[in-house]
């Protein structure tokens, strides 16, 4: 697959995020916007193991893909809920600015 993302691919193993809904609420603006970034840091992660292969201990079935997957997830949402790459609230001011000016 020469680099590309495989949209298919990528959206089926990504974490379940909400369609962001309008709102003038900053905290609830926030929320989206660290859900955003947790699913960027978890995409960003798991280009980091594409060339590590598995444990030959714990076989090298599609199991252990599907584990290491959850794993880097989980990572990603442990590093947005200490800080993460500072993305949130930049977002989070966007979307407050979109919907302003798509408000009137």
């Amino acid at each position: 697959m020469d680099g590309a993302l495989d949209f298919a691919t990528t959206t089926r193993y990504a974490p379940a995020v909400r369609t962001p809904k309008a709102t003038r609420d900053k905290a609830e603006a926030m929320r989206q916007a660290q859900d955003f970034e947790s699913v960027f840091i978890a995409e960003t992660m798991k280009a980091m193991f594409e060339g590590i292969a598995v444990d030959p201990l714990n076989g090298d079935g599609n199991a252990n893909q599907s584990w290491r997957e959850m794993l880097v997830d989980e990572y990603a949402k442990s590093i947005e809920k200490a800080g993460g790459f500072g993305l949130a609230e930049p977002i989070a001011h966007q979307l407050l600015q979109i919907q302003e000016a798509n408000n009137g």
